[in-house]
């Protein structure tokens, strides 16, 4: 039996049919969940599902009633955000199913939320123990922190391991397996050991995520700042009179600390930004300067274009970066 042939347009009129589909169930959903918050709107359904003057009558069919689980849904949805926005960390008791797991399973764990760009992104999470008898000090057991926010410092400083602890801590690291065990540290280095402080550390920890985060992000508007800039430039044909000369920008790590400047004239230039976002130093150096290995040619710099990144003030930081250029 001879299959039908393939017809593109008719493929392509699917396609398109299913992407305005997929576009309308998006906002339907949008739209569901402003109304549903709106507190005039809660009001008016509220009402309708229960009038006043049949209250007892319509309890039975208020129940079933289509809206009312939306309605709940919404509300519940409502409360987790605004809990999430205000509280930011949220500490929780959990087991783990281990039967050789040390202090009975018991485990703390630590949840971050974060806002960023109008949505919360995915929650980290800290999971701690006590793996000593004698104390209620915690330590480190699982967590899903990036590696280069540098968890690991943060315990050492404020979940110091109790000094007369020293004799287990052998298999205390070697019950945490893979985890990050080394914030528990030699005994002959705990002579001065401090009282822990789990508020200080979770607040530290969220203070570098969020700031982690906001680099990253003012990173990428920056990209796109630059894309919309040079798009008008090329359709008004002003891009040399302008004197803007910036081709890309590229961030060098995951860190959002390092950046790369690549300019219409082929120079190339290197950004170091802080921690909260101020940029630190800036190297620009002129196209072919690395072909010439002498001591002159490797010192060749734009100091004028350095300035500029960096700002005058000194006080630069990422947000404006392109103003200053075009400056």
């Amino acid at each position: 039996m001879e299959q039908p042939a393939l017809d593109p347009q008719l493929d392509e009129e699917i396609a398109n049919i299913r992407k305005e589909i997929a576009a309308l169930k998006t906002r339907r959903s949008i739209l569901t969940s402003t109304l549903l918050s709106s507190s005039a709107i809660q009001s008016r359904i509220t009402k309708h599902i229960t009038p006043p003057t049949s209250r007892k009558t319509c309890r039975k069919n208020s129940k079933s009633h289509p809206l009312l689980p939306l309605l709940r849904s919404q509300t519940t949805h409502n409360a987790t955000n605004i809990y999430r926005t205000l509280t930011s960390t949220t500490a929780f008791k959990v087991l783990d199913p281990d039967p050789h797991a040390v202090d009975s399973g018991r485990v703390l764990g630590i949840r971050i939320d974060i806002f960023d760009r109008d949505r919360f992104v995915q929650p980290y999470y800290v999971l701690l123990n006590c793996p000593w008898p004698a104390s209620q000090d915690l330590r480190v057991h699982r967590h899903t922190v990036p590696a280069f926010v540098g968890l690991q410092k943060l315990a050492t400083r404020w979940l110091p391991v109790p000094k007369e602890q020293g004799q287990g801590q052998g298999r205390a690291e070697e019950e945490a397996g893979d985890a990050d065990t080394s914030t528990t540290a030699p005994l002959a280095l705990q002579t001065n050991v401090r009282a822990q402080s789990l508020p200080r550390f979770v607040k530290t920890l969220r203070a570098e995520l969020v700031h982690h985060h906001k680099r990253v992000t003012a990173i990428e508007r920056l990209q796109e700042e630059l894309k919309s800039t040079k798009s008008s430039l090329n359709q008004s044909r002003q891009t040399s009179e302008s004197g803007f000369s910036v081709a890309a920008i590229n961030m060098l790590d995951t860190t959002g600390r390092e950046l790369e400047l690549q300019f219409t004239d082929g120079a190339l230039g290197r950004v170091k930004v802080g921690k909260k976002g101020e940029i630190e130093g800036a190297v620009v150096r002129p196209p072919n300067a690395g072909d010439d290995t002498s001591k002159q040619g490797l010192g060749k710099r734009k100091a004028d274009i350095e300035r500029r990144i960096i700002g005058l003030d000194g006080g630069g930081r990422i947000e404006g970066l392109l103003e200053r250029m075009m400056a």
